[in-house]
Order: structure tokens, then C-alpha cells, then sequence
């Protein structure tokens, strides 16, 4: 028999939020040509140091440890323009700035980098835990020559979360490129018109570097790009979750992924676009794969390269596919027929690529959620896929008081309710 029970702290959510643009009152404001660096240092922790209009140069901070943030921003706008290095902060939060370029040369925890515009690269290797880079817009970057690739450069960041972050227009550069063991891309971020175009260097939206590990591409929106996510290099134990990879640019295959030992591929919708999965014989074979619960909506799944497909160990299943087509995804519990959006694609609109009531895939992944995407963009909820943990060490009085043992199976049903069934 079944029964259902809800939690009494209600069903489990995760919400992502997006920092807004409230303003903290100054505690003392400076102009060009004062000692930032100084005033940071000596500034008591939880408060405010705004920067009038102006161009500051390049400010150094380095050991400055702080119990609750400090916080440099622009007296008005972002109308301060300045360029930063540091290392080994703990809470800094940068603000409302226009920033040239900024370099973390590792160490640093309870680091924030809100609702800037950047005009140069943010780089950051080796940082701590609890950094945080959020509503930022990384637009028409062309990277300095002596640079890497990216618009955002990453490398052994697991405490870092990016977030609501704005990456289009031209420019000669990735909008991401990371290496090393990584955190959490997404979620909220949007890359629109990364087009490589005739530039000679690489300019894909997200480009995984060299032998990576652990990062989390989750809850991202691209549109109108070359070159979605490229690994080229191999990685492991990826997680690539709940992004919508609308109209491609060029046509083509906008997800490269190859060499890759483990990755989570699920809840991703296609749209008028393509992956592709296959490496190199000089390198190692993809291998220990889940691909499930995607939509390819007049899009298809490419196995190509010397060593084609996800290789061994590999699992594809509940996927809705429109075409049906070889390319297609194969495996268990697919179901070919066309998605049914309940509005238009947009950027504008994310809640656009939810499932209409009645359409193919509504309710019809293998954990009762809908095929496709369950983020609908900033301020969104997503539901927590994951069974909760079954009551142990339960027993029922049952006739004349004597007692049975019973064991319990647990599940969630398509609205997030816990379900337990009594064996």
C-alpha cells in the first residue's frame, strides 16, 4: 500500500535569489587619489566605503581580514572605474563598480563580486570558500593579448558560486574558461551572440580547460552562440543540469564534449540546436555517463569523433526527442514526439520553456518531474529531485497489540511529495 506524507516544514525547495541593487549608506567616501588600500585596511568590519565618479587605477589588496564584510562600491551608479588585484581577503565585497580588469592570486574566502560592469577579465585561481560572483555583465570583452581566453578565467574554484551573470555581444574571447577543480556555473547566467566569427583565438561561451574536475554547470541560459560548452580536453565528474541551449548561431554541434569520466547530463532542454559526444584516439574515451530527462526539441545528440558516443558505462534514458532521427538519443524510455512550451522562447520570458499541461514529457522524467528544464530563470525554484531518506525503525500494533516490522521504500511523486511504500 502507499502512503504520502508531508514534511512538516513543507516541500523541499531550493531557491536562488539575485542580489539586488540596494545601497548601504556610506561610512566614509573617497575620491581619486586617496589611499583605497589604506581605508580598506583600517575600515571596521560591516561597513562602507563608497568611491566617487572617477578612474582610479590599479588598487592592490592583499591580507586584509575583515568578521563581517566590508564593502567598496560607487557613491552614485557605477561611475567609479577602477582595477583590482588581491589575495587572501575574507569578506570584501566589491560593488557597483565599473572594473577594467581584477585578479585574485588565490587564498581569498567571503569574497563578493556584485552588480558590476566589467570591461577586462576576472581572474581567479586557488580561491578559498564562499565566493560569491553575481549580476555582473561581461559584455563586448576583448581579452589583452597576454591573457587567457576568457572573460572570466577560473581555476581550482570549488568554493566559488557564479551567478546572474550577463555574458554577450562581440569580442575576442571566451564568456568562461576553466580549468583545474571546479565550483558552480549557474544559476541564472546568460550568454547571448558569442560568436567566434573570424577571431583567431577560441570564443565558445563556457570552455572547460585541460584535464577538469567537479564543476557544475547548472541552470544557464544560451542563445544565439558558436560554441555552448566546449571540453576538448577531457575532465571528470561533471554535472550539467537544467540549462536551455536555445537557436545556435552557425549551425553545427554547440556542445563539444569528449574525454570526460563522469558527468550527470540531465533536465536540459535543446532548442533548434545540437550536442555532440566523441574524443580524440589520442585521447581517453568518454566513459560512466547519465543522460536523462533532457528534450531535444527539433535538435539532435551527435556521436562523432574517432572514439564516438559516451563510451562505456554510459546510461541514456526517459529523453524527449522530436525527430527521432539516428542521431537522436538512444537507450530506455524515450519518447518521440514534439514538446509543447507554454509560451515562445525568450530571454525576457525563461518561464516560456515550461511544459504546457498535456504536452509530451509533462510529469514523464524517471524521478515524476517534467522532461526538460525545471528552472525558469532569477527568483525561480527548483525543485529538490531527490528521494528523502525513508523512516527507519518503524513498527505498526496491529491485531490484538501484537507487533510487525515494516520496511519503507521512499520516493517523490510529481509535485514534491514525499511517498513511502509499506512492504
Amino acid at each position: 500500500m502507499w502512503k504520502k506524507f508531508l514534511y512538516l516544514f513543507g516541500i523541499p525547495f531550493v531557491l536562488f535569489g539575485v542580489v539586488g541593487e540596494a545601497r548601504a549608506a556610506c561610512d566614509q567616501t573617497l575620491s581619486t587619489g586617496a589611499n583605497i588600500a589604506s581605508a580598506v585596511s583600517s575600515a571596521a568590519a560591516g561597513s562602507t566605503i563608497c568611491l566617487n565618479s572617477g578612474s582610479y587605477g590599479t588598487i592592490s589588496l592583499s591580507g586584509i581580514n575583515k568578521s563581517s564584510d566590508v564593502t567598496i562600491m560607487s557613491t552614485s551608479g557605477k561611475t567609479a572605474t577602477i582595477a583590482f588585484n588581491f589575495g587572501n581577503l575574507n569578506h570584501i565585497k566589491f560593488q557597483n563598480l565599473t572594473i577594467t580588469r581584477m585578479e585574485n592570486g588565490g587564498g581569498s574566502s567571503n569574497t563578493s563580486i556584485v552588480n558590476n560592469v566589467f570591461t577586462g577579465q576576472l581572474k581567479l585561481v586557488g580561491i578559498g570558500s564562499n565566493v560569491l560572483v553575481d549580476g555582473n555583465t561581461f559584455d563586448g570583452i576583448s581579452v589583452g593579448p597576454n591573457d587567457s581566453e576568457g572573460r572570466v578565467q577560473l581555476y581550482d574554484v570549488a568554493g566559488l558560486t557564479l551567478s546572474n551573470n550577463h555574458f554577450g555581444s562581440a569580442g575576442e574571447s571566451d564568456g568562461i574558461q576553466a580549468g583545474g577543480h571546479g565550483g558552480m556555473i549557474g544559476p541564472g547566467n546568460v550568454f547571448v551572440g558569442i560568436i567566434q566569427g573570424t577571431y583567431g583565438r577560441h570564443v565558445d561561451s563556457i570552455q572547460l580547460y585541460g584535464e577538469v574536475n567537479g564543476y557544475s554547470i547548472v541552470g544557464n541560459y544560451f542563445s544565439d552562440d558558436t560554441i555552448y560548452l566546449g571540453v576538448y580536453d577531457g575532465g571528470a565528474n561533471l554535472v550539467v543540469k537544467n540549462n536551455i541551449f536555445d537557436k545556435d548561431h552557425q549551425g553545427g554541434s554547440t556542445l563539444q564534449l569528449g574525454g570526460i569520466n563522469g558527468m550527470l547530463f540531465e533536465h536540459n532542454t535543446f532548442n533548434r540546436t545540437s550536442g555532440g559526444a566523441g574524443t580524440k584516439f589520442a585521447n581517453t574515451p568518454n566513459t560512466n555517463w547519465i543522460v536523462q530527462n533532457n528534450i531535444f526539441n527539433a535538435a539532435s545528440w551527435t556521436a562523432g569523433g574517432d572514439q564516438p558516443g559516451c563510451g562505456t558505462n554510459c546510461i541514456m534514458r526517459y529523453n524527449l526527442k522530436s525527430n527521432g532521427g539516428s542521431s537522436d538519443p538512444v537507450g530506455t524510455n524515450n519518447i518521440t514526439a514534439n514538446a509543447i512550451f507554454t509560451g515562445t522562447g525568450s530571454i525576457a520570458a525563461w518561464t516560456n520553456w515550461k511544459l504546457a499541461i498535456g504536452s509530451p514529457g509533462k510529469d514523464a522524467g524517471n524521478d515524476g518531474f517534467d522532461m526538460g528544464v525545471l528552472y525558469y530563470g532569477p527568483g525561480s525554484v527548483t525543485p529538490d529531485t531527490t528521494p528523502p531518506t525513508a523512516p527507519t525503525n518503524l513498527a505498526a500494533n496491529v491485531t490484538l497489540g501484537a507487533q510487525v516490522d515494516l520496511t519503507w521504500t521512499a520516493s517523490v511523486d510529481a509535485v514534491g511529495v514525499a511517498l513511502y511504500q509499506v512492504e
